[in-house]
């Protein structure tokens, strides 16, 4: 998700076509790396406007990522072993930061 290595060398933000969509985790927009945008922060941007009401888009993004509360809540208590220990499942497979260590 934060693939924009020139950012972080220029220190600047990208602001490409592909800031326009949302992404599958937290994604702060004004780090140098980041090429989509946080579904949170897209929706606080629309809210605060005056122009626009309410989004749809981020929304909809936000219920499908919703969804994964089955990786944070529901895996977690159904997959636990003996001792009731459990892989964290969102972290390892759809968190950005937790998907790059393998």
């Amino acid at each position: 998700m934060n693939s924009y290595y020139v950012g972080f060398i220029r220190g600047t933000i990208y602001k490409g076509p592909l800031k326009q969509f949302c992404v599958p985790g937290l994604n702060c927009y004004s780090c140098p790396g980041a090429l989509g945008s946080c579904p949170i922060g897209a929706m606080q941007a629309v809210i605060d406007s005056l122009k626009f009401n309410f989004s749809f888009y981020v929304a909809g993004i936000m219920t499908l990522f919703g969804v994964l509360l089955i990786f944070v809540f529901v895996l977690p208590l159904l997959l636990a072993d003996d001792v009731g220990i459990s892989q964290p499942y969102f972290c390892m497979l759809l968190c950005p930061a937790g998907t790059l260590e393998g």
